[in-house]
């Protein structure tokens, strides 16, 4: 029998997948538009990176504290707030009329979407049954990685028709359906004075946070490309330290360290972070790959990487309702698995190699992140208590950005010991292959690490 919702189920669901849709979109849809940018502005190269950094590090190191805010007053409340802020930063981001307006406009942004993080999957799960958890997640991850994978593509094709602005636009134009929607269709408890919640909320607490994670994730950022990467590595590890011995002892967390007692949700958020920092570098890299090695323009290299998003969006709602029914260690598990198949598929391709191949080593990665991400996000919501779910949504992002910026860190110095100062543009085919063939082995031997961590989550 046919399962009937709501309509503000219904509603609700929209919204999470459009929000989970326009966040990443946005953050990776830019990318290629850098240069127009630069050009515009007249920064310098070193500044220019900054577009991408800011609304990176406002986003992953506010969703936590944003995340605890939302579990002590409302979270829908905090998701129209986000949404807002960010559709403010980008209806400002097209009239910018210098840099350092249009940086400030990308903060604004950063900041909305880790009020997005924080709330998203939080009041997803909490207006469906727990039998349907993991369908309904399945179709906001799905939205996910079709922003994370296919922003490059439509962002460059977007850009070299009409500019940077209209890339930024199509984020304007899903903030507007969220707006319309969150408004109007999805109600909210009553207000909770200041006075009541904000006695529960550790400021300090919040800061320390954030100025640790966002050290330590801009200090990755920096390895084979600035002295500063050393130092503001080693500030984040030890504000890290501080933080998590700081909340051990708190009477209000704004981030509760017992949830982390719990194994599957401490195996599983291991898992996720191995797993997006063992293929985050698939598609720079893979990119990379047929556009210098194979010559191919990046309209049809942008057809050839859709395979992966293509059968990750078609198969990840049914990995998230089977995920319900089934046990979703092994779902997430198996995923693992084809996707460290696939690394090291992809570490054996030749520059003869031909595009029939390599599509199907895409495809299988693809099955491996449906796979993998709807069930391994099932067990980490279903694990903590209603509660605290705000704070276990933005647990979740953090581990996702967390992953991907180690995965990029990797990836830069295994260039470095290969390339050294040659620029991608100078380097021959077969150095760029036998690159890709020693970043592709560490992380086949990163993803095959996380299955034997995943299979240990049912232990007791």
């Amino acid at each position: 029998m046919r399962t009937k919702y709501t309509a503000e189920q219904i509603n609700i669901l929209f919204v999470v997948i459009v929000t989970s849709l326009m966040t990443t979109f946005n953050s990776s849809s830019l990318n290629l538009s850098i240069p127009n940018i630069e050009a515009e502005f007249g920064v310098s190269a070193q500044l220019i990176g900054w577009v991408v950094t800011i609304y990176a590090l406002a986003s992953v190191s506010l969703s936590i504290p944003f995340g605890k805010i939302a579990d002590i007053t409302d979270r829908v409340r905090v998701l129209r707030t986000g949404v807002v802020l960010f559709g403010i930063g980008v209806g400002l981001c097209l009239f910018s009329v210098n840099f350092t307006m249009f940086m400030l406009c990308r903060l604004l942004q950063g900041i909305g979407a880790a009020m997005i993080f924080a709330t998203s999957n939080a009041i997803l799960i909490g207006a469906f049954d727990i039998s349907e958890r993991g369908k309904m997640l399945g179709l906001s991850i799905c939205a996910t990685y079709i922003g994370l994978s296919t922003g490059p593509v439509v962002g460059g094709l977007v850009n070299s028709l009409f500019g940077w602005r209209a890339v930024m636009m199509i984020s304007g134009a899903f903030t507007l359906l969220v707006v319309c929607s969150s408004f109007t269709k999805i109600s909210v408890s009553e207000r909770i004075p200041l006075r009541e919640w904000a006695p529960l909320f550790d400021l300090k607490a919040a800061l320390l946070y954030a100025v640790s994670l966002a050290s330590l994730m801009y200090g990755l950022s920096l390895i084979g490309s600035s002295s500063l990467c050393l130092p503001l590595t080693i500030v984040g590890l030890v504000l890290g330290f501080l933080f998590i011995r700081y909340q051990i002892h708190a009477e209000e967390p704004v981030l509760k360290v017992s949830l982390f007692k719990d194994r599957a949700f401490a195996f599983s958020n291991l898992s996720a972070f191995l797993n997006y920092a063992s293929t985050f570098a698939v598609t720079y890299f893979m990119s990379i790959y047929l556009q210098l090695v194979k010559g191919f323009p990046s309209g049809k290299a942008g057809l050839i990487m859709i395979a992966t998003p293509l059968v990750q969006a078609a198969l990840s709602p049914i990995t998230g309702r089977l995920s319900d029914k089934h046990s979703p260690y092994k779902l997430s598990s198996a995923g693992m698995g084809f996707c460290a198949i696939s690394l090291l598929l992809i570490s054996t391709i030749q520059i003869d190699t031909e595009v029939y191949v390599i599509i199907p080593i895409l495809m299988t990665m693809g099955l491996g992140f449906a796979l993998f991400s709807s069930p391994n996000t099932n067990i980490i919501m279903s694990a903590v208590p209603p509660e605290d779910r705000g704070v276990t949504s933005s647990i979740s992002a953090t581990m996702r950005n967390a992953g991907q910026t180690t995965g990029m860190a990797v990836l830069t110095v295994i260039i470095g010991s290969t390339m050294g100062s040659l620029g991608l543009n100078q380097a021959s085919p077969e150095l760029i292959v036998h690159t890709m063939h020693i970043a592709f082995r560490v992380f086949s031997l990163t993803c095959f690490a996380g299955i034997f961590i995943s299979l240990q989550r049912k232990k007791k």
